[in-house]
């Protein structure tokens, strides 16, 4: 978190399934496959994330080098190495929620992503959403907002998908 960061195109489901299978072939170790799929889910097309998740997991067992015997994880060392990763970074993501909600509206814009699969919402998805919840914002206002949140003034919070032109969260965590 203190090297400066340098843009990387979101990765699709099977390129974040390489990374794992890669680094799992490397190591001589094995993931269950509902493990590779959450992973998938949690990295939200990040590749930074699923690095970190990894990690994490091998970090808490120790596996530093290829190992000449097998190791298997499993969901539960999943679910703690995201324990882990949510209070590492806890402060950094009050900080980022911190900046957001300066900004008028921000915090039902969120609230209508975090509504939502990892693959986030297109701007008609969430004004249709805010409106029959009785939010009344203008397309162009929405935008603003849009745009705002994916500025460093108001926390970096949301990245713009152009294939998909779809908006969520940068970490997938924040959901």
């Amino acid at each position: 978190n203190r090297i400066s960061q340098i843009h990387v195109d979101l990765m699709s489901d099977d390129e974040i399934s390489q990374i794992v299978s890669k680094g799992a072939n490397l190591l001589n170790i094995e993931f269950s496959e509902d493990v590779v799929q959450e992973i998938i889910h949690s990295s939200n097309g990040l590749a930074a994330i699923c690095h970190k998740l990894c990690f994490i997991m091998c970090e808490k067992e120790e596996i530093v080098d290829t190992l000449d015997y097998g190791f298997y994880f499993d969901i539960s060392h999943l679910n703690e190495a995201i324990a882990e990763h949510i209070a590492d970074n806890s402060d950094t993501m009050k900080a980022a929620f911190d900046k957001a909600y300066k900004l008028k509206d921000a915090d039902l814009v969120m609230r209508v992503l975090a509504d939502c699969d990892s693959s986030g919402r297109t701007i008609e998805s969430m004004l249709d959403t805010l409106n029959s919840l009785g939010n009344r914002i203008t397309e162009s206002k929405l935008k603003n907002i849009l745009s705002q949140l994916q500025a460093d003034e108001y926390g970096c919070n949301l990245i713009y998908d152009n294939d998909s032109c779809r908006y969520s969260f940068t970490n997938p965590f924040f959901a």
